[in-house]
Parts: C-alpha cells; structure tokens; sequence
C-alpha cells in the first residue's frame, strides 16, 4: 500500500486511478483530482511532513495503556518519599497523628503497595 501524497489516502499499488513518477520515484493516488494537484506543484505535496495522528507519537511508539497510567499513578501515590507531604496533609487528624508517630510501620505500609504498584506497572507498560 502506498501514501497518496496529495490527500493522505492509502492506495493500492495495483488499483491505483493514476500514478505520476517525479525525480525516479512512483506515486500512487486515489483521484485524477489529486494526480493533477500533484501534476500542479510537486515540491509541495512532496515537503509535507507525515501527519501525527492523536494515536502515534513522535517516535513511532503507540501510547500506553489506561492499565499502565494507572498503576503508575498509584505507584507515585503511594511513594515512601511523599510520607511528610502525607504527614503535612493529613496533620491535625487522627491518621496524620499515627502516621507521625509510627514512621517504621508508616514506611512499611507505603513501602509495600508502592512496590506492588510499580511492579504492576512495569508489567503493563509494554502491553498494547
């Protein structure tokens, strides 16, 4: 399948309206309409970036998943590093008293779903 260069389109090589060959190279398009737009200005529809569509980036590479933007949010949620933004947050309530208090088991039970929430997303983050 080849890439009108005029409207985007993809054609078949084999069923293609018209073909135009310009400095040794073939190109299909779907119309007369967009042969002769390309029979008009050449060096025009040959300087056209290739369109990024919301589904591509940059790189080539699809987006990831919703499974992986959310695992990883829960990941940074649950970070053991964020423990005094936590504290801070939740000061003068009962869960910020303990949380203060306790900071051993206030690791661990950040430490243990940050961990399992990274692995989760490490898991996903190569799926399609």
């Amino acid at each position: 399948m080849a890439i009108d260069p005029v409207c985007g389109m993809s054609v078949d090589e084999k069923s293609a309206v018209s073909t135009r060959v310009h400095e040794r190279a073939t190109f299909y398009f779907c119309s007369a309409h967009c042969g002769a737009q390309f029979d008009a200005n050449p060096v025009a529809y040959l300087k056209k970036t290739v369109p990024m569509t919301a589904l591509n980036h940059a790189n080539g590479k699809k987006p990831r998943n919703i499974p992986y933007m959310m695992w990883s949010s829960l990941t940074m949620l649950t970070c053991p590093c964020c423990i005094p933004i936590w504290i801070f947050l939740l000061s003068g309530t009962a869960a910020g008293a303990l949380l203060s208090k306790n900071i051993y088991l206030t690791v661990a039970a950040f430490l243990v779903p940050c961990l399992y929430f990274g692995w989760r997303a490490v898991r996903c983050y190569g799926r399609k």
